[in-house]
């Protein structure tokens, strides 16, 4: 594995390999409401903690990325009691990119253009 920093790690291409797509998707929707964002390095691990909010309560969620590993994460969620990537620590990855790049976070899923019907030509006058 190749060492990618964290902004690259956190890029769409590596995480639809780190969570599944339902999850991140949630998590998409969650990510603007991610607060109390803390980033710290740990000698070469980067590492982040926020709260993000849950179904019951919210929840304290940490990232990890260290040179040549993927992002690890830890959650107090049931989900991720499974030991799986769940929603709320793909929030906070979204958050942590937007967090780096200066990206701005939207309240919901992209707003994605309709399609345009193509018009019928105007019958012709008389």
């Amino acid at each position: 594995m190749s060492d990618l920093t964290p902004i690259q790690a956190l890029a769409d291409a590596e995480l639809i390999h780190h969570f599944e797509a339902g999850v991140l998707a949630r998590g998409r929707l969650l990510a603007h409401k991610v607060v109390a964002l803390t980033l710290r390095s740990e000698g070469a691990v980067q590492a982040v903690t926020a709260t993000v909010p849950g179904s019951q309560h919210p929840y304290r969620v940490r990232l990890n990325h260290s040179p040549g590993s993927r992002l690890r994460g830890h959650c107090e969620c049931v989900y991720a009691d499974g030991g799986l990537p769940c929603k709320h620590q793909a929030a906070l990855a979204l958050a942590w990119r937007a967090q780096l790049s200066g990206e701005v976070l939207q309240a919901g899923p992209p707003v994605v253009a309709p399609k345009r019907k193509a018009r019928a030509a105007p019958p012709d006058a008389p």
